[in-house]
Order: structure tokens, then sequence, then C-alpha cells
């Protein structure tokens, strides 16, 4: 399923918003239940803050559980949509409830599915979603040239020039791919010169998420080798494989993750050990700067 171009209205904080309503009813709701208890508060909410995208919190809504359901963790019984009734998947109801608890775990949640749908898709040979193949292709582009939030300032020249255009092709798309990029931690919006406003690509947050996750102590390439597995968007080879045909080859680690790493070294969190020798050794690329590094430690009570 295209997210971008048929769901575009879904968001992030509207699954969350109804995976934790769903999560103290295992009997499901029916759109009408779920319309009367969420759309006056969470999702309006959530909606008036996209106001420029269709349909407002119905289609959030429907959207939404859509998307939901197409990631696995969301399910529908019922032939029509009227008398549809959707619920958390019992094998995930979980894992669902506890990502559901907070806007990180959530957020982390989200990215996770979405990098597993796009492989579970590969393995059955069909076409990932537009917006995991898009996320993809964002975190290789240079971090250090922002994207206007414009689509016709910049954006759309991009992704024609890179042949991603079939990804991402209007301006409606280019919003809904934008509040998929910042709330899942990939990107935040920041206002530069004259009053502009640009995208910048900083993943960060979404590496921050996963640090408990990681190997505590790893070799270089063991560590990114996990990284990737454990969100694909991050440099995934078979995604990266099914994106449009870039104009220019890219590091084995996208600039972005470098920054990414980078910042979490300063703060600390990470430490990078310097490395001369070419065996299990990744090399970050930020600008004309280079480092080497043969292993990666998370430091002690990182949360």
């Amino acid at each position: 399923m295209d997210y971008l171009k048929q769901q575009n209205a879904a968001s992030a904080p509207a699954l969350r918003v109804i995976a934790r309503y769903l999560a103290s009813r295992s009997e499901g709701q029916g759109i009408s239940d779920l319309q009367k208890a969420l759309q006056p508060s969470a999702l309006k909410h959530e909606q008036s803050r996209f106001s420029q995208d269709r349909g407002g919190a119905a289609a959030s809504l429907t959207a939404s559980l859509a998307v939901g359901v197409d990631l696995g963790f969301l399910e529908a019984q019922g032939v029509t949509r009227d008398r549809r009734v959707w619920s958390l998947r019992d094998s995930m109801r979980d894992q669902v409830v506890a990502a559901a608890a907070n806007s990180r775990t959530f957020r982390s949640f989200l990215l996770r599915c979405l990098g597993e749908k796009a492989m579970r898709d590969l393995d059955c040979g069909e076409r990932p979603s537009d917006v995991t193949l898009a996320l993809t292709w964002l975190l290789r582009q240079d971090p250090l040239t922002p994207f206007p939030s414009i689509w016709s300032d910049g954006p759309e020249a991009a992704f024609r020039h890179a042949r991603a255009d079939t990804l991402v092709n209007n301006s409606e798309q280019w919003r809904a791919f934008v509040r998929w990029a910042r709330a899942l931690g990939l990107a935040h919006l920041a206002e530069t010169g004259r009053q502009k406003t640009h995208l910048l690509i900083d993943p960060t947050r979404a590496l921050s998420d996963v640090l408990h996750a990681m190997p505590s102590q790893a070799s270089a390439d063991q560590w990114f080798r996990r990284l990737r597995s454990t969100l694909p968007v991050f440099g995934e080879p078979r995604l990266i494989a099914a994106l449009p045909s870039e104009s220019a080859p890219t590091p084995d680690v996208p600039v972005s993750i470098a920054l990414a790493m980078q910042k979490l070294a300063r703060i600390g969190r990470l430490r990078l050990l310097a490395s001369s020798d070419a065996r299990d050794a990744v090399v970050l690329r930020l600008g004309r700067r280079e480092q080497r590094i043969s292993e990666v430690h998370i430091m002690e009570g990182v949360a």
C-alpha cells in the first residue's frame, strides 16, 4: 500500500491515539464509536496542526486505521465499512500497549514496523510503501543542505532529478511526507533566513530511541549491520536497491546517520573508537571530514 498516495491523511500521532484507545477494548470498536470517541478531541487536535490536508479528522481516522492494518498491528473484521470492527492484533497487543505509553516509544515502534513491513514486501516480490522508500531516500541526502519546506521551492526539483518523484510527486504528498519524517524523529523544521522554513534531515532522535536494542559494545561493522536490521530505512541494502536510480554514489553509512552518530558521541551517549585498520572498520563522512571507526560503545547508564 502507498500511504502518501492512497492514505494521505494518515499520521503517526493519530495512530498512537487509536492504539491507546483500543488497548482497553479487546472486543474492538466500529467506525461510528471510534469517530464519537476520538474525533472531537485528540484526532481533531492533531489534524488542526496540518490544516492544509484534505478531509479533516474523519479522513485522518480512516486513513490511519488503514495504515495500522497494513503495518500489521491493527486488524479489521467485517465485510462492509459500517459493520467493520477494528482492534489490536492479539499477537502484538502487549507490544503495542507498551509502545503507545508515550510518544517516543511509539514513534520508534512505528519506524520499526515500517521497516519490517518493507522487508516482508521485498520477500514477497512486492514494492515497499512510498513513504518507507521516500524516508530511505531522504536519509541518504546531505543533511548539510536542507530542503525548503515549500514543495515548489526545491523539493520538487530534487525528487525529479533523482527520479524519486514516483515516491513523492506533488505538494500534498510532500506535506504528508514531511509529517511522517518529523513524527518519526528523522527530521525537523527550522526557520532560516528571510523567514523561510526548511526541513532539516536529522535522525538523531530515531537513533537515540533504539540504543537500548543495540549491542553495548561491538565492532563498527557488526554494530551498523544490527542498526540496519533494526531500522531498515537507515540503509538496509535491499531497501536501497529498491530506490529509484541515484545520480551519484553515496557512502555505505548515509551522511545523515554519520551526523546522528557524531552528535550522540559529542553528548557522551556513544563512544566511537578510531581505527587505522580497514578490517571491520566503518567510515563516517560528513562534509569534507572522514572518521574511520573500529568499534562502537554505548556508554553505561544510557536510557
